[in-house]
């Protein structure tokens, strides 16, 4: 492998890692489109512009299950500064990016910015008066409109707006967003009965033969 005689391991998992992260940008759209989806803004807003997040969920009709989906939703949106987080006791300075994602507190608060103000939906706030802007919530949708029809946001909104049944029993285990986005077919099975256009089985394979050398290396 050419590559390992020019270039040190850690600079070629360095740039695998940042292709990673550019092929995975969309995420942020994704979560922004699933915030809208749920009207987060909104419910944060009604809330007092600052709530915790099992709040959020009650507030926005979804089913505390799906608790730590929301999480990780918020946490995109708060490193990407669409809200910020505050832990009890912390003041009014935000928790710092690296450990917003490894808190498991649900006292923590998420609050509105600037930017979340602008998805907000509630007519109370929106009025048109004087000082008031027309929330641009619209445009965003429209801008949102490809992510928001990719298998990954259709899957995701299934998810989060999935009721629960009466007795609160395990749902099945190919109820996951891939499933729900790909007819009921978990990862697996689209790879096996879809390998021609979903190629899975390659790319894993291609990430081995890729990372393999690197790993005898070292």
């Amino acid at each position: 492998m050419a590559l390992l005689a020019e270039y040190s391991s850690q600079e070629l998992l360095q740039a695998e890692l940042q292709l990673w992260h550019q092929s995975l940008g969309f995420f942020k759209s994704a979560a922004l489109a699933a915030a809208l989806d749920l009207h987060v803004a909104d419910a944060v807003h009604r809330l007092g512009g600052a709530a915790t997040l099992p709040r959020i969920l009650a507030e926005a009709g979804v089913s505390p299950r799906r608790l730590r989906d929301l999480r990780r939703v918020m946490r995109a949106l708060t490193v990407s500064g669409i809200f910020t987080i505050h832990q009890p006791g912390g003041g009014e300075a935000a928790v710092p990016v690296a450990d917003a994602g490894h808190r498991h507190d649900d006292a923590a608060v998420y609050k509105l910015t600037a930017a979340s103000h602008l998805l907000v939906r509630d007519k109370s706030s929106t009025a048109g008066g004087q000082g008031q802007l027309p929330p641009p919530f619209l445009t965003v949708q429209l801008l949102l409109g490809p992510c928001r029809e990719s298998p990954v946001s259709r899957g995701m909104r299934a998810w989060f707006r999935q009721k629960e049944d009466h007795h609160h029993q395990q749902q099945p285990a190919g109820l996951s967003p891939f499933a729900l986005a790909y007819g009921g077919q978990t990862v697996w099975e689209r790879a096996e009965r879809d390998a021609s256009r979903f190629r899975f089985d390659d790319a894993m394979a291609s990430d081995t033969a890729f990372l393999m050398p690197i790993v005898l290396r070292e």
